[in-house]
């Protein structure tokens, strides 16, 4: 099996708009066939030549609000805990 081969089978996810499934694919078959190399199965590991980052299309990300104020927390905190139902206040707590 060569890297193309690889490559080709990455990019039927990415095509779907599955970029971060096609990027944990190349690390799930870097790994198994590492596996195979190392147990004497291939002779090399036709993935460790294959830069996710440079054939795959990049994964989009959102920034995501945060809190970085103690104060904020500790209040968050507080009124996570304050709720009477405890199917709810344990879905917030998740």
């Amino acid at each position: 099996m060569e890297p193309r081969h690889v490559i080709e089978s990455l990019r039927q996810p990415e095509g779907l708009g599955r970029a971060e499934t096609a990027r944990r694919l190349a690390q799930l078959l870097r790994r198994i066939f590492g596996y195979g190399v190392q147990t004497g199965q291939m002779n090399r590991n036709p993935v460790a030549d294959i830069q996710a980052r440079e054939v795959l299309t990049a994964v989009k990300t959102k920034p995501r609000a945060a809190l970085v104020d103690p104060k904020a927390v500790g209040a968050l905190m507080r009124a996570i805990h304050g709720y009477r139902s405890p199917i709810t206040r344990c879905a917030r707590q998740l």
